[in-house]
């Protein structure tokens, strides 16, 4: 691979990564604003969470 394909690839990689991650602080933060309550697990509270997505 040469190196340009390399850095493109591994550009991808790192933004698939972030996709995944940003997807995965959604659902998280969509779980605690179905419960509405403050658990280690909730990021911010449905009161705080004013995106939707």
């Amino acid at each position: 691979m040469s190196g340009s394909a390399l850095s493109t690839f591994r550009a991808k990689e790192e933004e698939i990564e972030r996709k995944k991650m940003d997807f995965r602080q959604k659902i998280i933060s969509y779980q605690c604003q179905k419960r509405q309550e403050h658990s280690p697990w909730c990021v911010r509270s449905a009161k705080q969470e004013d995106r939707r997505w």
